[in-house]
């Protein structure tokens, strides 16, 4: 190689730092090209703290924190999770409100803010002032990974007794576990096999064993449901049909 090609070459080089990762987005009509930062491979993802009031009136499971949950501190905070468009959908806020029988709830600034339109417009950046309103928030496992199937067995065992404390110290009415997996994980705690026999979506049977056992270790009877995961990534059911489940929740809350 002469000397004008290698300079030539030089002239052309880049830094590291200057090199930016491309997403193609394909379109129905158009590939669309956008540049991102190059995310740090030693980037901490750190873990997001439960919100749960003492007087909460639901109280949702996740699974755990994922990146983006991680990055922003608060749950669902994907732009691709269905969770806040379900919660949404319903009023469901509306009617925990409601069934509270507290009217100064309504005359706080949160629900002021969410109800301004007239509609329920809650998002992931409400979730911690939402417990003034007695909704809950927290997951099996609190430590964020970029994928669920990083947390070993182990761990999400372990997990279990905590989430029976957080629900004993929130008196919740109404549990919502917001994955199937998550169920498995309790079930296998409580009998050791985590056999799923005549499992349903939606509310569980509050004379199954798996109930009672629940029951007993929270020291009260809180209603309680499973609910598909609402992850973008999950497609075990289809929209319309996860709507059909939160309505049976709405529908509790609001004859409670």
């Amino acid at each position: 190689m002469n000397s004008k090609l290698r300079d030539k070459i030089k002239a052309f080089k880049c830094e590291e730092s200057e090199i930016h990762s491309i997403n193609y987005k394909v379109t129905k009509n158009k590939k669309k090209i956008e540049h991102s930062p190059r995310v740090e491979k030693n980037e901490v993802l750190n873990d997001l703290p439960p919100s749960i009031p003492k007087n909460a009136t639901v109280v949702f499971v996740g699974f755990n924190p994922g990146e983006e949950s991680s990055r922003k501190q608060h749950h669902y905070a994907h732009p691709t999770n269905l969770f806040w468009k379900l919660f949404n959908a319903l009023a469901l806020l509306n009617q925990i409100v409601l069934c509270r029988d507290t009217p100064e709830d309504r005359q706080l600034r949160i629900y002021k803010e969410i109800f301004a339109t007239g509609t329920c417009v809650a998002r992931p950046y409400h979730d911690y002032q939402l417990a003034e309103l007695g909704v809950g928030f927290t997951d099996l496992c609190l430590r964020c990974t970029k994928q669920a199937k990083e947390l070993n067995l182990k761990e999400k065992l372990a997990n279990v007794p905590r989430l029976f404390t957080e629900f004993e110290a929130s008196r919740a009415p109404f549990i919502v576990i917001v994955g199937k997996g998550i169920w498995e994980i309790i079930v296998k705690f409580i009998d050791g096999k985590g056999k799923l026999t005549g499992f349903e979506w939606g509310r569980q049977n509050p004379e199954s064993p798996v109930i009672r056992a629940i029951h007993h270790n929270c020291g009260y009877t809180p209603a309680i449901y499973v609910f598909p995961n609402t992850s973008g990534l999950v497609a075990l059911m289809k929209y319309p049909q996860k709507l059909q489940l939160w309505e049976q929740l709405a529908s509790d809350v609001a004859s409670t």
